[in-house]
């Protein structure tokens, strides 16, 4: 079916797998802060306010920089700010494809509260300047994901105020080439024997993945559970290790026998020799409990490269589920009918 071209142009009619390619444009479109008045008052903690897409690009920035940020930085999906969030607080909040009023709340307490506050939006949203906030606006053409551009977003905004240098901005745009040779094998006229998105699509359906990840890799893992459910219309969930130790191992020892589940394990070359022993652990001690984990090596030489690779794949392996489905991956109707109900 994946080889079919005639399939592929039916059941994807909007050309949702033609628009991955634009994430690698994403890379080279400057992103610039904008209404921006820095006041120069000391930044204590980080709120990166965000549901669905522009969630995970916050989680894969947290993990950018969380090792070495010098100050608290947390991706937030309460419909409420925290109420350490003041002055001294940071407050970024990616607006949602569909308008969510738990994060406009968030939006509205920020200004209340005299936090700092940047607003990402995309250029098909209205630009909501009743909010006294510095803003970056995203170019958006088609259905593509925004995650590469909320990423590169966040990063600009935290170099905006001083938090980071410009390195990882700036990396991210020379990926741009490497990115374009490594997803040239992923595109659906390459056939399913020589294209991995295509393989890793098929492993997946007509079962439950759970992705897995570890502290390095938890960011892909949602990634993918996101896209899955939002492109492919099939549910799915994420993990990470050392927590699946305590809390998922012990579930997998039970019936039923057959578990209706596709087990998918993110591995970085850049783990802890723990991470990594983890990995193992459960592997040998789950074998013949849970189906065989299908492990997926991240590729790159660095984090960002790595996250960006698994950004492009994922993309194209829930866009491939959701034509074998034959849902429409463009469409999110599911969400846009429960949002607007909650107006």
């Amino acid at each position: 079916m994946l080889d079919d071209r005639n399939v592929i142009n039916k059941r994807d009619s909007a050309q949702t797998l033609k628009s991955v390619s634009l994430l690698c444009d994403q890379l080279h479109q400057p992103i610039e802060l904008h209404d921006h008045a820095y006041d120069g008052r000391e930044i204590r903690n980080i709120l990166v306010v965000a549901v669905g897409d522009g969630y995970v690009a916050s989680s894969y920035v947290q993990h950018l920089v969380g090792g070495w940020l010098g100050v608290p930085y947390a991706s937030w999906q309460s419909s409420e700010l925290p109420g350490y969030a003041w002055q001294h607080t940071l407050v970024i909040v990616i607006e949602p494809d569909a308008t969510d009023p738990g994060v406009q709340t968030c939006l509205a307490q920020a200004s209340e509260r005299g936090c700092m506050l940047v607003s990402i939006r995309h250029s098909d949203q209205a630009p909501g300047d009743e909010i006294n906030a510095a803003r970056i606006r995203l170019a958006r053409h088609g259905h593509e994901s925004l995650t590469v551009a909320r990423l590169r977003a966040v990063l600009r905004a935290l170099n905006s105020y001083g938090l980071i240098d410009d390195a990882l901005y700036d990396e991210s745009t020379a990926l741009g080439g490497w990115l374009r040779e490594q997803s040239a094998h992923w595109p659906s006229g390459v056939p399913i024997h020589e294209n991995y998105a295509k393989q890793l699509a098929l492993i997946g359906i007509g079962r439950t993945p759970v992705w897995y990840g570890t502290y390095l890799t938890l960011p892909a893992a949602l990634d993918w559970k996101h896209r899955w459910n939002t492109r492919a219309k099939n549910i799915a969930f994420a993990s990470s290790y050392p927590d699946a130790t305590h809390s998922d191992a012990a579930g997998w020892s039970s019936h039923p026998v057959e578990k209706p589940y596709a087990v998918f394990e993110f591995v970085s070359e850049l783990e802890s020799p723990l991470n990594a022993a983890h990995l193992a652990a459960n592997a040998r001690t789950l074998s013949g409990r849970r189906p065989h984990a299908t492990t997926l090596y991240l590729a790159g030489d660095t984090l960002l490269a790595q996250y960006l690779w698994a950004i492009i794949l994922g993309e194209y392996v829930s866009i491939y589920a959701g034509i074998i489905n034959n849902v429409k991956p463009e469409s999110d109707e599911v969400t846009q009918a429960i949002v607007s109900q909650l107006h």
